[in-house]
């Protein structure tokens, strides 16, 4: 883990919002599974910039409570916050934008630390598909 608190940040510029960006995602994308978790990413050698923006998904109808859909994104969100400092400095090095959606595969909700592994393990085997 990393001493500087800088380096854990989750900040705006890091959200993928855009929907041409999303749908390019979608289209060209690759998957990688750890279930409940999926990552869904793209490498986009074309950018102008090297970044990392990420977005995160939780089914309608696995949850259909909205209060548990967002509990469920907090947790991820926090995972992927405490866990992307490697992956940021990677991408950096790179000199490449990637975009990630991480997606919430199961109808039950696991426990905090149990999301923080699975999503640990993608970053890791998606930092080695990036290289």
């Amino acid at each position: 883990m990393p001493q500087n608190n800088y380096n854990q940040k989750f900040e705006k510029s890091e959200r993928l919002k855009l929907r041409r960006r999303i749908d390019f995602l979608f289209r060209t994308g690759t998957a990688l599974n750890e279930f409940p978790v999926q990552v869904v990413y793209v490498v986009d050698d074309n950018a102008h910039a090297a970044e990392i923006q990420v977005a995160f998904s939780v089914s309608k109808k696995l949850f259909k409570n909205a209060v548990d859909r967002n509990r469920i994104k907090r947790l991820l969100r926090e995972a992927y916050r405490k866990q992307s400092y490697e992956m940021k400095e990677h991408v950096h090095q790179k000199n490449a934008a990637v975009y990630i959606m991480i997606i919430y595969k199961s109808n039950k909700e696991l426990a905090y630390e149990e999301i923080a592994k699975k999503i640990f393990l993608l970053l890791q085997r998606l930092k080695k598909t990036i290289e």
